[in-house]
């Protein structure tokens, strides 16, 4: 156990680092819309929160609740890259669909969908 404490604290500083650029640019991203920009703005704060729980839980020795949480952080993290492969490489525009308009679609689905089905898999282990 001493590589786990040393990674985890690169990847809560990832997080955080991630999450305050993507903040950052939030105000550069009203010119795709609102949807757009809370979509990104919703996903960083998520991903700030799941991985915020995860370090709570692991510092009040809580592992089977970190663990859980660093689920669904890891879950948040994949959304970043699913929502740019999804915006590069879905032809949306053959829908009759703008990048604002397919955009900001993406930036909601990519981890609202993964976290909801995340979380039904981890509760519905518990019963």
């Amino acid at each position: 156990m001493t590589v786990h404490p040393i990674t985890g604290r690169l990847y809560v500083a990832g997080v955080l680092i991630g999450s305050i650029g993507a903040i950052y640019l939030l105000p550069n991203n009203m010119r795709f819309g609102l949807t757009y920009t809370s979509g990104l703005g919703a996903l960083a704060l998520a991903w700030l929160l799941t991985t915020g729980m995860a370090l709570y839980a692991i510092r009040r020795k809580k592992i089977l609740q970190h663990k859980e949480w660093m689920i669904r952080s890891f879950v948040v993290t994949g959304a970043f890259v699913t929502a740019r492969l999804m915006i590069d490489y879905i032809p949306y525009t053959e829908w009759g669909l703008s990048f604002n308009e397919f955009g900001g679609m993406t930036l909601w689905a990519c981890w609202v969908i993964p976290l909801m089905i995340t979380e039904v898999i981890i509760q519905g282990r518990k019963i």
